[in-house]
């Protein structure tokens, strides 16, 4: 790592750092953004892969896939440690076909790399040779646990956590790791899943029921993303989404907050409720601008002709 001046560490609050720079949305809600990380977790056999496959797809082409689409065009840097080759390539055939694209050629967009021949140490290497070669928007390690030795050793999950930070503030761009869950609960398993879902934006957790896969926000740091169902197309052997799948959880922190502060009648113009909501949900200028579109669009809230909001008792 290069040398950090101190200056380089000033917060000038004067600069404009209010606006989130996303990467993949779904709807209005940010899933990825730059400069962040986020976390997939999920037991054995949770269909991570196929779901990986359907991100990387999201990020390769501006159509919708369960749910995400991404925002502008992106370079993914797809790194597996993993599979083998011939389930890795697998893997990345079905994201070149999810979004259509023809795979009698490389896809420059689509960076996979197969780290499952090299060491601990190779692979941490190799990691920052890929990403100062390549310069990515979007980074997937599939899986991260195979950078450390010991996934419950604090120094070395401690190292590996300092080191993807870096990166992604080096970089400017958005780091997804992929690790399973203990079989004990659903956390993220050993001292990295801690570390690595204290400071990831998105934490995604992966159940599988029968056939289906349900994708639950575990934990956002921005307004929670609706959970969704996929299942896998019989036909073609692709992740598809289960209908009437997705579920209005943002709700579940949006509605009480809002009937919190419109407690007795109490009214807002734009101006007045954009602040008081950022600080009643811990969130982001753009994230509560979103919220309150939404809570708009779902009659939670009713905006009168002179601009002023109230809340929809009916």
């Amino acid at each position: 790592m290069t040398e950090i001046h101190l200056d380089t560490l000033f917060l000038d609050i004067t600069s404009d750092q209010d606006e989130e720079r996303p990467i993949l949305k779904q709807d209005d809600v940010t899933i990825f953004s730059r400069d962040a990380m986020s976390l997939i977790t999920g037991k054995a056999k949770s269909r991570k892969t196929f779901f990986l496959s359907a991100i990387v797809a999201a990020l390769a082409k501006k159509n919708e896939i369960l749910t995400l689409k991404r925002c502008s065009p992106t370079k993914t840097l797809w790194i597996d440690t993993e599979q083998s080759i011939f389930h890795f390539h697998k893997s990345v055939a079905r994201a070149y076909e999810m979004a259509n694209i023809s795979i009698m050629q490389n896809y420059e967009d689509i960076i996979p790399l197969s780290f499952s021949i090299l060491s601990t140490e190779q692979r941490v290497e190799k990691l920052k040779e890929a990403v100062e070669e390549y310069r990515p928007d979007v980074i997937i390690i599939d899986g991260i646990r195979d950078f450390v030795l010991d996934i419950n050793d604090v120094k070395e999950s401690s190292r590996l956590k300092d080191l993807l930070m870096w990166i992604h503030h080096q970089y400017d761009c958005h780091i997804c790791c992929v690790l399973h869950q203990n079989k004990g609960d659903s956390n993220a398993r050993g001292h990295l899943g801690s570390e690595l879902t204290n400071k990831s934006e998105t934490v995604f957790s992966l159940e599988p029921i029968a056939n289906t896969t349900k994708v639950i926000p575990a934990c956002c740091r921005n307004m929670q993303f609706n959970q969704f169902a996929f299942e896998i197309d019989e036909e073609t052997s692709l992740p598809k989404l289960c209908k009437n799948s997705t579920k209005m959880t943002r709700d579940k922190k949006l509605i009480p907050a809002l009937e919190e502060l419109f407690d007795e009648g109490k009214t807002y113009r734009y101006s007045e409720l954009l602040p008081v909501l950022q600080v009643k949900l811990n969130i982001k200028k753009s994230t509560a601008e979103s919220a309150i579109r939404h809570a708009v669009n779902i009659r939670l809230l009713i905006k009168d002709e002179q601009g002023v909001y109230h809340i929809n008792n009916a």
